[in-house]
């Protein structure tokens, strides 16, 4: 059998740690805290925005 060369892949990991009683939402804006201004998560070269937000569910 003829050796067949693998290509590996590199996968770029972004996980978010999400602490405890914190949830994970996404958002494709949010207010900027120093302009009040809105960002569109697009004008940055992203679909959406990750936010941290306390679980009101436990």
């Amino acid at each position: 059998m003829a050796d067949k060369k693998q290509s590996k892949k590199v996968v770029k990991s972004n996980k978010i740690k999400v602490p405890k009683g914190m949830k994970l939402i996404f958002r494709p804006y949010r207010k900027n805290p120093k302009t009040n201004q809105v960002e569109y998560a697009r004008n940055y070269g992203k679909r959406v925005f990750p936010m941290l937000v306390p679980d009101t569910n436990g």
